[in-house]
């Protein structure tokens, strides 16, 4: 399943100038990733998605903003068992040090 969070820009409410509708999905969202997870499920949030094609897919409206879209399913290893998960396990991640900055912003050279 594909869950997409959606917003309309037009039932806002600003503060000192400022638009909170996308903030307030993203906690949204956030909270629904934390209970899926909770419930045993995966989720991987897609944020570089074409939304005019989504928009026309789904038939959501003009005003509505498709903010982002994240699969919920169950893992890999229910599904392919324990060797998918293993493969999946040996991809690479970035280090704790390459995306955090304490009390400067340290502009590091891409990985």
């Amino acid at each position: 399943m594909i869950l997409v969070a959606c917003a309309r820009a037009a039932d806002d409410v600003e503060h000192d100038s400022k638009s909170y509708y996308l903030f307030d999905v993203g906690m949204a969202v956030e909270n629904m990733l934390l209970a899926a997870t909770d419930l045993g499920l995966v989720t991987h949030l897609m944020t570089a998605l074409d939304e005019a094609k989504m928009k026309v897919i789904l038939h959501i409206p003009d005003d509505v903003r498709v903010v982002v879209a994240t699969p919920l399913a169950y893992p890999l290893e229910a599904t392919y068992g324990a060797a998918a998960g293993e493969r999946l396990s040996q991809l690479t991640r970035k280090t704790y040090e390459d995306v955090v900055y304490f009390n400067k912003w340290d502009e590091k050279e891409p990985a």
